[in-house]
């Protein structure tokens, strides 16, 4: 639930009224892949890789029109990772965002963490 949430709000709040957000979710093999994408106003690529870093934040306007801690993307990271699952995100400035999970089916065993 919290996974969710946070990918979710998220989405929410980075995307306008006029905007967008699709949930897509598939299998494909032993891995189930969700992806939240959204119409919102993008990511620069120097801040990708550091976006699921507990406390990022970019600095700038975003602060004040985007208020936060800088640890729902985080949050989500961790629950993924302690689920033996991967995190990904595409982004481009403008153009909007999709964070794409993948864990493992519920039908197939989880190893020891």
């Amino acid at each position: 639930t919290r996974l969710f949430s946070n990918l979710f709000e998220n989405a929410v709040r980075h995307t306008p009224a006029d905007g967008e957000i699709a949930v897509t979710a598939r299998q494909v093999g032993a891995q189930i892949i969700i992806e939240i994408a959204d119409t919102g106003g993008g990511i620069a690529p120097e801040h990708l890789p550091h976006v699921t870093e507990r406390f990022y934040r970019v600095e700038g306007k975003n602060e004040k029109t985007f208020p936060g801690f800088g640890i729902g993307l985080f949050i989500a990271a961790e629950i993924i990772h302690r689920h033996q699952g991967k995190v990904g995100v595409k982004s481009e400035p403008g153009k909007g965002s999709v964070f794409s999970f993948r864990l493992p089916a519920l039908n197939q065993p989880l190893s020891p963490v």
